[in-house]
């Protein structure tokens, strides 16, 4: 599989020197770099173990920027429940809970596994994260740029696959400092109506993020704080800018695993809250 796999990029590469800019520009945009990663996410995708999705979970998605992906500086050390599985919206498929997570961006851990295996220690439901955040991206893009597509591409997969989160996590705002508080909030207004427009039954978990390697922005935590206000079944995640130090941001920016881990609890306090008020779930 390796050899064909080198053998078919080779080819396309000798192909594209034949032609001219225009054609070498379309094979390796339209063509080249497609297939290259496929090729390596069927790599990847084999480390893990496929299941069935399980019938009756309790399925939580998280997505925005690099703290919402794979981006703590370690991997989670602490055992995974046998509840707990992570969805793919790439393969459209389950899988036995593994970091880094599939469907996201970065090679390290996961804030979400502190949340994740928490919540299936103290359930007796199988728990499904699903997550697909993009590093470095603003709240202008989710709402009306390329991330756009890609949440209405994962939202069209999680339907097509039968899921229906309980919960969908945003993490989002630090590329976003030097934005007015109404364009923020207008953005991620557009973003969170969206989401409830594939998912109508769904709850909104908005942290507060503004920091890295800078002070919190106010305007964009007051436009988030707003969003939970005015939007029905938003709500507050997390303050995730209160948590600093290089012993819990190791760049003043991405979390290690202690801030990771107290990130991950605040999410665990406000989704169980949020759980049983709400939808009325005494035992998740």
């Amino acid at each position: 599989m390796r050899i064909k796999s080198i053998a078919t990029l080779t080819l396309i590469s000798l192909a594209s020197f034949s032609l001219g800019f225009i054609g070498r520009y379309f094979i390796r945009q339209k063509i080249y770099l497609p297939i290259r990663s496929l090729l390596k996410y069927s790599d990847i995708i084999g480390q893990y173990k496929k299941i069935d999705c399980p019938e009756n979970s309790l399925s939580i998605a998280i997505f925005g920027q690099s703290n919402s992906a794979n981006y703590v500086s370690e991997k989670s050390d602490i055992a995974i429940p046998s509840n707990l599985y992570q969805y793919d919206w790439k393969s459209h498929k389950c899988y036995l809970y593994k970091e880094p997570l599939l469907g996201t961006e970065g090679w390290g851990g996961n804030v979400i596994t502190y949340t994740a295996t928490k919540m299936a220690n103290n359930s007796n439901k199988p728990i499904v994260i699903i997550p697909f955040g993009i590093g470095s991206t603003s709240v202008l893009g989710w709402a009306y740029g390329q991330p756009s597509s890609h949440h209405e591409k994962v939202m069209k997969r999680v339907k097509e696959s039968l899921m229906s989160p309980s919960i969908f996590l945003w993490h989002q705002g630090e590329s976003d400092s030097n934005l007015p508080e109404e364009v923020y909030y207008n953005a991620l207004r557009k973003v969170v109506e969206s989401t409830f427009n594939s998912f109508p039954q769904t709850s909104f978990g908005i942290a507060l993020a503004s920091r890295c390697n800078n002070k919190p922005s106010n305007p964009v935590r007051n436009a988030q704080t707003r969003i939970s206000k005015d939007l029905p079944n938003s709500f507050i995640s997390a303050d995730s800018d209160k948590i600093t130090g290089l012993d819990k941001r190791l760049n003043d920016c991405h979390f290690s695993a202690k801030g990771a881990s107290e990130l991950g609890n605040l999410y665990y306090e406000s989704i169980t809250k949020e759980i049983k008020q709400n939808k009325g779930i005494m035992r998740y």
